[in-house]
């Protein structure tokens, strides 16, 4: 299913892995093909499908470069991610399990990189400033033996640039990357963070938005349950974290005075250009306090709400997804963005496993597992954009909803959705699902505001 309308992913991570690769010496990240370029797709097969669907890791590129282009991707907001240590800290009571998770990082990123991120040099905010370059490599210049270029966006005005095959944005997943040091509870190591969060806002390609939180405690804000399966039992993000029906046994703040600090530094026009403020990851507690701190200190700013990529809490019960009542508004009276992730868990796919055969009954017809795949898109998007209807956000109650794929990302995507070159497939399916809505008596009329 061809699409001709130019897609934009607001969140993907289609550095991690060739980054991961660069710290082989041998390889050149400039050379096509190359595992450490950044345009270097590959594929997979069953054994990638099955370790993905049990783990979570995905040994292959979701968002390559070139698998972007190919998936008639224009605009991609690329995200910067300095892999948190804590992941490689794991429980000891599961050595052999432990053994096989690092292992499948590896796959993911490369050995060496991990032992560069266990070593006693690495230093969060280094770590990310070298990423940047890393990004930097290939700005406007082909890979050697390819023939696509990209575009990091310095302005608005970039976004006009018909030239390049893509246009990139970086934006930032964790806002321990201001960290000096690889400790962010360690008080000491956040000296001069004004300095560094200057340095960033001083790249020619400033990132876009920046999250707060990310999977584990930063001294900044608590942060919502994140690892689940195997993975949150290999690997204790606890303290600072919070969930629904979960008793925590620390005393940190929603939103401490140094996270405070940061949130000012981002959002100041003083020390550079503006960095918007991403919730994804913050506790349901730290986006409320946040939501308050818009309404108050910065109540004559026009800053807009950014969730960069999940989905709703009432199709997968856990905070690090958003509730209509409590969040939803925010991001309409702000006229923010919901970017919807391409994640079986978020989207509440697995929690419909056992039900299967009774959620098809819900069909009339036989429709395709691509279909069907498709759906748990929809349901977000029809269920943001018709509370936006209903809470008089009326102008275009569609607008806020975006993709944020999450890509590349420790995600499960849905089966049928597994790399960007999926994402024209996915968009005509979302079409469908839009012209079956209007076949019946809707809450958003038919055609409302020119959407045809």
């Amino acid at each position: 299913m061809p699409s001709s309308t130019p897609i934009i992913d607001i969140h993907s991570h289609s550095t991690i892995k060739p980054y991961g690769n660069s710290f082989y010496s041998n390889l050149n990240p400039k050379k096509y093909a190359d595992r450490s370029c950044i345009w270097t797709k590959d594929k997979f097969n069953d054994g990638d499908k099955a370790l993905e669907n049990l783990v979570g890791i995905s040994r292959y590129r979701q968002a390559a470069y070139e698998n972007l282009v190919d998936g008639q991707v224009k605009v991609v907001l690329t995200s910067l991610y300095p892999i948190e240590a804590l992941f490689f800290e794991t429980r000891k009571e599961f050595p052999d399990k432990v053994e096989r998770y690092i292992g499948e990082f590896a796959s993911l990123i490369g050995n060496e990189r991990i032992k560069y991120i266990k070593g006693p040099a690495y230093n969060y905010f280094t770590d990310l400033c070298n990423e940047y370059k890393f990004l930097e490599l290939l700005n406007r210049a082909s890979s050697e033996g390819g023939n696509l270029t990209y575009r990091m966006i310095e302005n608005a005005n970039g976004l006009e640039d018909i030239t390049a095959n893509l246009l990139v944005i970086p934006t930032i997943e964790g806002a321990h990357v201001f960290c000096n040091g690889k400790d962010p509870r360690n008080v000491s190591a956040w000296d001069n963070v004004s300095e560094r969060v200057k340095t960033v806002k001083e790249w020619p390609s400033p990132p876009l938005f920046i999250s707060l939180a990310h999977h584990f405690y930063n001294g900044l804000c608590t942060h919502a349950k994140s690892l689940m399966g195997p993975a949150g039992e290999l690997v204790d993000q606890t303290y600072g974290m919070r969930d629904y029906e979960y008793s925590h046994n620390d005393n940190e703040p929603p939103i401490t005075d140094l996270g405070k600090k940061v949130i000012d530094l981002l959002l100041s026009k003083t020390n550079g250009r503006r960095v918007l403020l991403d919730i994804k990851h913050m506790s349901k507690e730290a986006r409320t306090t946040y939501y308050e701190l818009l309404q108050t200190t910065y109540k004559d700013e026009q800053i807009p709400v950014i969730y960069s990529h999940g989905a709703l809490k009432q199709f997968y019960p856990h905070q690090v997804n958003l509730e209509k009542e409590t969040d939803l508004i925010h991001i309409f009276r702000t006229n923010g963005l919901f970017g919807i992730e391409i994640d079986q868990r978020v989207l509440g796919y697995d929690e419909l496993t056992d039900k299967w055969n009774k959620f098809k009954a819900l069909f009339k017809k036989k429709r395709s597992k691509e279909y069907l795949e498709a759906k748990f898109v929809w349901n977000n998007i029809i269920e943001i954009s018709e509370y936006a209807y209903l809470k008089d956000y009326r102008d275009d109650p569609w607008k806020y909803v975006c993709l944020g794929s999450d890509f590349d990302g420790i995600i499960n995507p849905l089966n049928s959705y597994r790399d960007a070159e999926s994402l024209p497939m996915l968009y005509q399916y979302l079409i469908q699902f839009l012209d079956e809505y209007w076949q019946n008596n809707t809450i958003i009329p038919k055609n409302y505001q020119g959407w045809n």
